[in-house]
Parts: C-alpha cells; sequence; structure tokens
C-alpha cells in the first residue's frame, strides 16, 4: 500500500494545478457498438415491451429540487417505458417538506421513508431491497439523483448499452423472464458543459485517485448518480453495505469488480450540475468532504484486502 501515500498527494496537488492532460480510462465505448439511430431505438423498444424498469431515487431535504425531476421523470415514464415501469423515491429522513411533496403532489410515485438519515448509500439500499421484494418482476433498476441533473432521457443511451451486454452474454435475444439475465451493472459517465473548472479539475483529482486507492474499477466516474443493474446485481452489490455515504459507490463497484466479477460497463452521459449540492453545502465544503471520502476508499481497500468485511457480505 505504499502507493496510497503518493495517490493522496497527487489528489491534493490537483487543486493547483491550472491544466493536467486528460487521465485514460478504460470505458464503454457506445459508438463501437450503435447501430443505426432508428434499428437502436427499435431494440430499445422491444426490451420496454418486456421489461419493467424501476427507478430508485434517494432523497435528503430535497423539498426544493426534486419536484422537477419526478415531474420530468414521470411523464417520460408514462410515454417511453409504460405503465409497468415505476419510480420509488426512498427519504432518508428528511427534516423538510419532501415527504409531504412526494406523497401529496404525485400519485403514481410510491414512497419509502426512512425514520432517520443514515446517508445516501443506505437509502440506495433500502429503496433496491423494497424492489426486488416487492416488485419481482421488475428487471432494470436505475439508481438516479434527486436533483435530476442527468435527465432522464439518457436512460436510452444506458438501456442500449444495457442490451448490447445482455445479449452478449447469454448469446440470443433479450427474454423477459428476470431469472435469465446475468448481474449486469451499466454506470453513466459525467459529460457537462455547466461545470466549473474547478469543479472538473476536482472530479478528476478525485477519480485519480481513486483508482490508484481502489484499483481498477472498470469505469472512470464512480460517482456518477446514474447507474443501471439487473436486479440480481443490484441486490447483491448493496446488500449489508459498509460505506453508507457518498463513498458507497466505490463499494458497489470495488464489490462488482473484485469480489463477483458482474459485467461493468460505463457509457456517456449529458450531466449538467445543479445548485444546492449537499456536498458543497457539508461542513468542511467540497474539499474537506472530499478528503474524508478518499481516506474512506484508503480504508475500503485495506478492509477488502485484509478480509475484515468479506465476513458481513455474506451475512443475512
Amino acid at each position: 500500500m505504499r502507493h496510497t501515500y503518493v495517490c493522496l498527494h497527487l489528489w491534493l496537488a490537483s487543486f493547483s494545478i491550472a491544466f493536467l492532460p486528460q487521465a485514460s480510462f478504460i470505458h464503454y465505448s457506445v459508438g463501437n457498438q450503435l447501430l443505426s439511430t432508428k434499428w437502436a431505438d427499435e431494440r430499445i423498444q422491444n426490451f420496454i415491451n418486456v421489461a419493467n424498469v424501476t427507478i430508485v431515487i434517494p432523497a435528503y431535504n430535497e423539498e426544493e429540487r426534486i419536484g422537477p425531476t419526478l415531474q420530468s421523470y414521470s411523464s417520460y415514464m408514462r410515454a417511453r417505458l409504460g405503465e409497468s415501469s415505476k419510480i420509488v423515491v426512498v427519504d432518508d429522513g428528511s427534516t423538510d417538506g419532501t415527504c409531504d411533496l412526494v406523497s401529496g403532489s404525485f400519485n403514481d410515485i410510491e414512497l419509502l421513508s426512512l425514520p432517520t438519515n443514515n446517508g445516501k448509500g443506505a437509502a440506495v439500499a433500502a429503496g433496491i431491497d423494497h424492489v426486488c421484494n416487492f416488485h419481482p418482476s421488475c428487471n432494470a433498476i436505475l439508481v438516479a439523483d434527486a436533483d435530476g441533473s442527468a435527465g432522464i432521457e439518457n436512460i436510452d443511451t444506458m438501456l442500449e448499452a444495457f442490451i448490447n451486454v445482455l445479449e452478449g452474454e447469454t448469446a440470443t435475444t433479450v427474454r423477459p423472464t428476470v431469472d435469465d439475465y446475468p448481474p449486469v451493472v451499466v454506470v453513466g459517465k459525467r459529460e457537462s458543459a455547466s461545470s466549473s473548472p474547478a469543479r472538473l479539475l476536482l472530479r478528476w483529482g478525485f477519480r485519480m485517485t481513486v483508482s490508484l486507492l481502489a484499483g481498477d474499477l472498470k469505469v472512470s466516474d464512480t460517482q456518477c448518480g446514474f447507474k443501471l443493474f439487473t436486479p440480481s446485481a443490484a441486490q447483491t452489490l448493496y446488500t449489508n453495505l459498509n460505506l453508507k455515504g457518498w463513498t458507497h459507490d466505490v463499494e458497489v463497484l470495488y464489490r462488482a469488480c473484485n469480489l463477483f466479477q458482474h459485467t461493468i460497463r460505463e457509457v456517456p452521459i449529458q450531466w449538467e450540475d445543479r445548485e444546492g449540492s449537499k456536498l458543497v453545502k457539508s461542513p468542511g465544503g467540497v474539499v474537506g468532504i472530499s478528503f474524508i471520502m478518499l481516506c474512506q476508499v484508503l480504508w475500503l481497500r485495506i478492509a477488502y484486502e485484509m478480509e475484515w468485511w468479506t465476513a458481513a457480505l455474506h451475512q443475512d
């Protein structure tokens, strides 16, 4: 683990560097597998015809931002994904009017309310557990942020990558029986014209340091809040998480890559940073929280290497 000290210095140094060359990451190139737009659209629609897509949205004190997100997501899903698809909002112990807004204004959206604030990872895990237990016909779970930074139209890009993997793994067209699906994870890679240079630089530094601390996780943007899973993958990866806050994404992908060898793909999506980020408003700000997150990533690597967390992974 000698290189971990170098990793932390690299991350801290990224704040004072005006320009750095683009890092080379392993990612999934949609362009290499895209058919014509018409045929790609037909393949997605054919999947939608047999699919039940459920979106899980964790929320903590999101009264001011979640309304437009739910409106756009709900409208798109009704028109594009059909009545069988659902949205589940997991309120993570909010102290504002988030629950009242969701329950009072969106009758077609399920609300799962947790009694206390346990962190974003814990909220997502609770939502996935709810979907897998109460919606057994669901065969694709999308995890998305409450602020709508990723427009719901990005789901078409995600679904195409999802279908490509499923058809490649099963050597046939996608089937409607969820039990037939292999564990698959598709992760969005944020491409944003709205991010400030400082935010982009910090994001780059965090990505680089995570890749050095946690190893090759098959994606460059672990923290992107737009991820698509088969239910089998989601349930396995989110059961008994050790990191329940913002760093949970790294643990989920570490498990997928190193413990279970799930198929992972990364696709570029359009992203627009929103005002009101919880990370920015946290004590210590973005820099302080990012440093804590990197320490948690280091601890994650040590704990799994030493097998301190292996037993917890298999608890019922």
